[in-house]
């Protein structure tokens, strides 16, 4: 008969324990799924809103706007004044596309690039093809060609 009473006491306090935490888990998980509903756990709320390009270049400002129309600020310190001749904004290929007319900027100077080809960066595509929209997490390269003017060297920013 002791056994027995052992037993059902063992039972009745792990009952006792499913039922008192198991109310404080499903409120932690229904806080958790209302916070995703209103947008506060979004992850493209965590991810850094950057542009970066190698050293001599730098990234001031950008957006991108529906049909993957891209707006830049480019400031440059190469050494040398640059004249961008092709770019690119795509999430997968390293393919680019002319600029016409190339893009001059002066050492130290910058550049408001916009605009769609040939007098802009083409728009930004992601893998699939399609073009991110206003408000859209995106992450993918931009791909910058650029010929130093003295020199006539050619680079390549990615």
């Amino acid at each position: 008969m002791a056994k027995i009473q052992r037993k059902s006491a063992r039972a009745q306090n792990a009952l006792e324990f499913l039922m008192s935490y198991s109310w404080a888990v499903a409120i932690l998980l229904a806080s958790v799924a209302i916070f995703f509903y209103l947008g506060v756990m979004r992850p493209q709320s965590f991810a850094p809103n950057t542009c970066s390009l190698p050293q001599g270049l730098s990234c001031d400002g950008y957006k991108i706007a529906n049909g993957g129309n891209l707006t830049l600020r480019i400031r440059q310190e190469t050494g040398y004044d640059i004249k961008i001749t092709r770019a690119a904004c795509n999430e997968s290929n390293m393919t680019t596309a002319d600029i016409i007319p190339d893009i001059f900027i002066p050492n130290g100077g910058f550049a408001n690039v916009s605009g769609t080809p040939p007098a802009g960066i083409p728009p930004c595509r992601r893998s699939d093809g399609s073009a991110p929209k206003t408000g859209d997490f995106y992450s993918g390269k931009l791909i910058i060609e650029f010929r130093e003017s003295q020199t006539g060297i050619s680079n390549l920013a990615v």
